[in-house]
């Protein structure tokens, strides 16, 4: 029988979830630019590996990060009697979001674009200052719409799932189609696709907690690759219809993965009891910076390497240096009132 420690351990375990998250993320920049489609798309040396490795972490590293919001964001509102009102939550979230989205942004992302990338003025008012594409910051500018438009839906969420389930199927793929199809001003048709999985979370904390944590953890990960198999197995095809069929199983595929990478991760922070572990617990203070600031430096170490070695060690130089250095610059960060101010951190 669950114990209401239990209950509450699972919110602070979230810290153990995002820290390992955010590791994810970090190994997937380091090996993404190996599908070919990144960065400067011209990997002088191939590497299946590296492709399909990040291709299998891109199906549900950063969905499970909104999964883990919305799950705490139903604790905070109706656990905890948190976001009374919409103005104080509209404050935090800017001070959280948008304040770092604009002080990363013009202090560190432009920067590095402006070196490596050479866009013309039309491409950074477009990719950087519209919210079009702002690499990694895209994140950031998602998630505030998503923790407004739940902020004013949550009560209907709460108490007509059902009807929320099948909008946030049609918010999924009207997000997916019009991402392709218009410019995706401050990343709002990625908040409509990406709402699906806060609203997984959301529910998983209101209902569907211990269903999701009676699976075990192989049964998840069996499906998840067969259904990444399938995906990646077909790869090319044509037809109209076949496309379709391969949208849905995309979606079906980072649905389960967000669930898995979070059930998952749960059942281990229980096993290993990593609050015991005192760096463990300071690295995840600098974990957002990390994030904020990792994929620049992984940028460079491409340009200085691609080619020069063997793909998996410039991977792995990509991920111990990015890491490193990012950890540096996050700690430093952090010791100031205004930095920790302007990376959204308190």
């Amino acid at each position: 029988m669950e114990t209401n420690k239990d209950y509450i351990d699972e919110v602070d375990n979230c810290r153990f979830v995002k820290i390992i998250l955010m590791f994810f993320v970090l190994i997937y920049h380091s090996c993404v630019f190996w599908t070919g489609n990144w960065f400067t798309s011209n990997p002088i040396k191939n590497s299946l590996a590296l492709k399909y490795l990040s291709l299998w972490l891109n199906s549900f590293h950063v969905y499970g990060f909104f999964l883990v919001s919305g799950y705490l964001f139903y604790y905070a509102k109706y656990e905890r009697d948190k976001y009374k009102r919409f103005k104080n939550m509209l404050l935090v979230k800017i001070k959280r979001l948008l304040v770092p989205y604009v002080f990363v942004l013009l202090c560190w992302v432009l920067p590095f674009a402006n070196m490596f990338m050479h866009y013309n003025e039309e491409m950074i008012v477009k990719k950087y200052l519209l919210g079009g594409s702002p690499d990694q910051l895209w994140f950031l500018l998602t998630l505030f719409w998503i923790f407004i438009f739940a902020y004013l839906c949550s009560d209907f969420w709460k108490t007509k799932s059902m009807v929320t389930a099948g909008v946030m199927v049609i918010s999924y793929f009207l997000g997916e189609l019009l991402e392709s199809k218009f410019l995706n001003y401050f990343q709002i048709w990625s908040a409509s696709r990406c709402m699906v999985f806060f609203w997984i979370g959301f529910m998983i904390r209101k209902a569907w907690k211990k269903k999701i944590f009676q699976v075990p953890g192989y049964i998840y990960l069996i499906l998840n690759m067969v259904l990444f198999g399938f995906i990646y197995g077909l790869q090319g095809i044509t037809g109209r219809f076949l496309k379709i069929g391969l949208h849905i199983c995309e979606f079906l595929l980072r649905m389960e993965g967000a669930v898995m990478s979070f059930a998952i991760l749960q059942k281990i922070a229980f096993a290993v009891n990593w609050k015991k572990y005192s760096g463990f617990l300071k690295l995840g203070k600098c974990s957002m910076p990390i994030y904020l600031l990792h994929q620049q430096i992984i940028y460079g170490l491409i340009f200085l390497f691609n080619g020069k070695m063997d793909p998996l060690a410039n991977a792995l130089i990509n991920f111990i240096i990015s890491f490193s250095i990012s950890l540096i610059l996050s700690r430093k960060l952090l010791k100031k009132r205004i930095t920790r101010f302007l990376i959204g951190e308190k």
